[in-house]
């Protein structure tokens, strides 16, 4: 069982990093569904990545595409953070 802890510590370590967790032998046990949430965690995890790169694309296309008009982001203080050329 030490083993398999460690296993799911070393995959939890990798999910932290946003690596994907390795991959954990088929068990019908406690740890075994741990380790199958853990793989859920991940691919959902990456999916969103990948949504979010996306999103960030498509609004980058957005700003730079915009000529006609000026785009700026303020960051939280209220300063202007960036902008197009516009």
């Amino acid at each position: 069982i030490v083993r398999r802890v460690e296993r799911l510590r070393a995959s939890a370590a990798r999910l932290g990093r946003g690596e994907p967790p390795l991959p954990f032998p088929a068990a019908r046990d406690e740890l075994g569904e741990l380790a199958r949430g853990m793989a859920e965690a991940g691919a959902l995890l990456r999916g969103r990545e990948q949504a979010l790169r996306d999103s960030e694309e498509r609004l980058r296309l957005l700003v730079e595409g915009a000529h006609d008009y000026g785009i700026f982001a303020l960051d939280p203080g209220g300063r202007a953070a960036s902008w197009n050329a516009g």
